[in-house]
């Protein structure tokens, strides 16, 4: 009788504390928790999420959606309708019914793989609202379309499609990743936060316009560099204004419509760790960004006794394709957290030419007074030049000296 009790409240325990799990791999799903009434998409990644009794998970394909009890088994499910709606059973058994039906059908198991039967992948959609100080430019959207779901947008942009030039994206930093918690339904996430819709859809700009590769550009800085031999000893990428890493897988397709000339030892030095600690703070508290560029960089006239004086704009062409590298990048965050008011900008000066004379910082600067900042990384680095000279500003500052800055 004793033993038989001990065993009782053994797998009693045992199921109390166990769990279920969804493993995604190869073709990834989108991704939500939901209580039905909120929804949070998770960043699209290969990995796993845990399910405790009250969890819901949704799981979205755009065709079919395979389930496995083991990764090189056979699929368990092919059915047509590419959403499932899996719960967790007393933590020990998971079930999962079709998106337009009432009826669970039991896996059998805690543990199952998921992929879809095709990949998703981004669209651009024209958009029918405008962003903040874009009338004249072209408003896009950038998302998923998913079934039995409001369309999810990624980002928003505008763009001068005259000049191929992008003037700023809108995105929401970041998507939560599996292991996070989620507080539905105090969570931002839960809604959209970005104003843009999908109007019309059109694909993606490569497809009507040509954009300067990666390869032709390179080829056409090295013809430069040899004609201005100062630009020999500092390096320029032309890579996404976009160097988030939770970001730069998402849009990988649509990076030559982001791709900025770029100085390396900004991009990889100061602006690379505001951007870490960015990711780490928006575990915490989710931000709207706007992320763009302003101004045109000039080089020294090293021919010129004066080499302080103002030199050339620096340009790549290619054909018809011009590139010219940015004076500033910048960053907006407004958080989204209602009792965290915090709205201020990241400048980073996109040049090696630094004038200790004349100041690259134009506004009051504010760095130091934002606490998750000063104590990150970018706080002790920011103003050290071999990194990028980098200092905050209030929005209001930034919209007297930047055209089009999207003050929200």
């Amino acid at each position: 009788m004793f033993l038989a009790l001990a065993l009782l409240l053994l797998s009693s325990v045992g199921h109390a504390h166990a769990e279920c799990v969804l493993h995604f791999h190869d073709n990834l799903p989108v991704v939500m928790k939901t209580d039905g009434v909120h929804r949070v998409m998770y960043a699209q990644e290969e990995g796993s999420i845990k399910l405790n009794e009250t969890d819901e998970v949704e799981v979205h394909c755009l065709t079919g959606i395979f389930i496995q009890t083991k990764l090189n088994g056979s699929p368990q499910n092919t059915n047509i309708d590419g959403s499932k709606q899996f719960k967790c059973h007393k933590g020990y058994r998971l079930y999962y019914r079709n998106a337009n039906s009432s009826i669970y059908k039991d896996t059998n198991v805690n543990s199952v793989y998921v992929r879809c039967k095709d990949a998703w992948t981004l669209t651009l959609y024209e958009s029918g609202t405008k962003l903040p100080k874009c009338t004249q430019y072209m408003n896009y959207a950038m998302g998923l379309a998913v079934p039995n779901v409001k369309d999810i947008i990624s980002a928003g942009m505008c763009y001068d499609l005259d000049t191929l030039a992008l003037k700023y994206v809108n995105y929401v930093a970041y998507r939560p990743r599996y292991g996070e918690t989620i507080n539905l339904n105090s969570s931002a996430l839960s809604q959209s936060q970005l104003t843009v819709d999908f109007k019309t859809k059109l694909g993606n700009l490569n497809t009507y316009f040509s954009f300067m590769s990666q390869t032709e550009f390179n080829q056409q800085l090295d013809n430069v560099k040899r004609t201005v031999p100062i630009l020999e000893t500092y390096d320029f990428d032309y890579v996404s204004l976009l160097q988030d890493m939770p970001l730069q897988a998402e849009f990988a397709e649509f990076a030559h419509i982001f791709n900025t000339m770029w100085w390396r030892n900004l991009r990889i030095g100061n602006w690379r760790f505001y951007l870490d600690a960015l990711i780490a703070r928006s575990k915490l508290i989710p931000y709207r960004v706007y992320v763009g560029t302003s101004g045109e960089l000039r080089i020294p006239d090293i021919a010129s006794n004066n080499i302080t004086a103002d030199g050339d704009h620096l340009s790549i062409e290619v054909g018809s394709l011009v590139v010219q590298p940015p004076v500033y990048i910048w960053s907006y965050l407004k958080s989204l957290k209602d009792d965290v008011n915090e709205e201020f900008v990241v400048i980073g000066y996109n040049s090696p030419y630094f004038y200790l004379r004349s100041s690259a910082i134009f506004c009051h600067d504010i760095c130091d007074k934002i606490d998750w900042l000063q104590k990150s990384k970018f706080g002790h680095t920011r103003l050290m030049p071999t990194f990028g000279v980098a200092f905050c500003c209030r929005p209001e500052e930034v919209a007297q000296s930047f055209k089009q800055f999207p003050l929200d």
